[in-house]
C-alpha cells in the first residue's frame, strides 16, 4: 500500500517549493508539470478542502458517476495521465477510498512506494485526512508572516500601494492576517494531537540550510536522502521579478501594523479560527477554486507573464 505524503502550510509559503523538493525523491510518485505555460512544477488537487463530500454517498452509482467526472476533469487529474475508468472498473465506495486508488495507481505508474500532494487549504484538514490515512504524514511549512503578505498581496495583482484607498488596503491586511493564522492555527492544533504524525519547518529555515532540513525531513518520513532531491528542475515560484519589487509591496506603516497585530491574533484560541473557518465553508457553498479546471484558466482569460505567473487580465470577474 502506497504510503501517502501531505504538504501544507499557508499559500506562498513555499509549499510548492517543498512539494518539488520531495517528490525529486525516486521513491516518491507526484503531479507535476514542465511546459511552455507552466514550469513550477507540482499541482494543487484541493481534493479534501474543496471536493471531497460534495456529492454525497459514493455507494450511490449516481454519485459515484457525477464526483468521478468533476475529478477526473480537474487540472490535477488531467496531468496525473491517469484513466478515469479504474474509478468505473473498481468502485470506491467513499471519497476517501477513491482517492487512495488514485494514489496507488499514480505510485505505480512512476514507480514509487510513496505519493506526496500539495494543497496548502488541507492544512485545515489535517484531522480528517489522518484518520482516513493511517500512514499518512505531513511536512508543514511555515514563512515570517510579513514576507508571506508581501508575496500574496504581489501574487493577486491588485495591491501596488497605489490601486486601492486606505481602507480597503487595511481591511485586505487585517483578512490576509486572519488567514495566515486560521492556517498555522489548524496546523500547531493538529501538532499537540499526534505530534508523530507531522514536521513542521521554516521556510527561511529551508532556503538557508536547504540540504540539512530536506536530510530531516527524510529522516521523518522514513526515506533516504538523495542528492537529485535539490535539482533546479523547476522555475522558482515566486511573486517578485526582483528584491526592489519585493520591498516596495507594503508600505512601513503596513509592516508595522503587522509586527504589532501579529502577536494578538496569536494569543486568539484555536477554537475561534475554526469556527470562523466554518462560517467561511458555509458561505462558500462547495464553490471549486478558479484553478480547478483547466478549461476555467481559459475562460477566465489567464495566462503567464514573463516571469511565470499568472496574470487577471479581466478583473471584472473577480469581482
Amino acid at each position: 500500500m502506497v504510503s501517502p505524503i501531505f504538504i501544507v502550510g499557508a499559500r506562498r509559503t513555499g509549499t510548492t517549493w517543498l512539494g518539488n523538493i520531495i517528490c525529486n525523491h525516486s521513491r516518491v510518485a507526484g503531479v507535476q508539470e514542465v511546459s511552455e505555460i507552466r514550469q513550477d512544477g507540482i499541482y494543487e488537487s484541493a481534493y479534501f478542502s474543496h471536493l471531497a463530500g460534495k456529492y454525497g454517498d459514493l455507494k450511490d452509482p449516481n454519485n459515484l458517476i457525477r464526483f468521478v467526472e468533476i475529478f477526473a476533469s480537474s487540472s490535477y487529474f488531467i496531468k496525473s495521465g491517469l484513466d478515469k475508468e479504474i474509478f468505473y472498473r473498481e468502485k470506491p465506495k467513499n471519497c476517501q477510498s477513491l482517492f487512495q486508488l488514485f494514489m496507488e495507481h499514480l505510485a505505480k505508474k512512476q514507480g514509487a512506494e510513496y505519493c506526496v500532494e500539495k494543497t496548502p487549504s488541507h492544512s485545515l484538514h489535517l484531522a480528517e485526512i489522518s484518520s482516513y490515512y493511517k500512514q499518512a504524514k505531513f511536512v508543514a511549512i511555515r514563512r515570517n508572516i510579513v514576507d508571506q503578505i508581501k508575496s500574496i498581496s504581489k501574487f493577486n495583482e491588485f495591491d501596488d500601494g497605489k490601486n486601492i484607498g486606505w481602507f480597503k488596503r487595511k481591511r485586505l491586511l487585517l483578512k490576509r492576517m486572519m488567514t495566515y493564522h486560521t492556517y498555522y492555527k489548524h496546523i500547531l492544533h493538529f501538532i499537540a494531537k499526534q505530534p508523530d504524525k507531522v514536521i513542521l519547518i521554516e521556510y527561511a529555515e529551508l532556503k538557508k540550510s536547504t540540504k540539512e532540513t530536506v536530510s530531516r525531513i527524510c529522516k521523518f518520513l522514513g526515506i533516504d536522502f538523495q542528492a537529485e532531491m535539490l535539482e533546479k528542475k523547476y522555475k522558482p515560484n515566486t511573486s517578485f521579478v526582483n528584491n526592489s519589487e519585493r520591498m516596495s509591496i507594503l508600505s512601513a506603516a503596513d509592516e508595522k501594523l503587522v509586527s504589532i497585530l501579529n502577536p494578538l491574533f496569536s494569543l486568539l484560541p484555536y477554537a475561534l479560527y475554526r469556527f470562523v473557518y466554518l462560517i467561511k465553508k458555509k458561505r462558500e457553498r462547495g464553490k471549486l477554486p478558479y484553478w480547478f479546471f483547466l478549461t476555467k484558466r481559459v475562460q477566465y482569460g489567464l495566462t503567464y507573464r514573463q516571469d511565470g505567473h499568472w496574470k487577471r487580465y479581466d478583473s471584472q470577474v473577480w469581482n
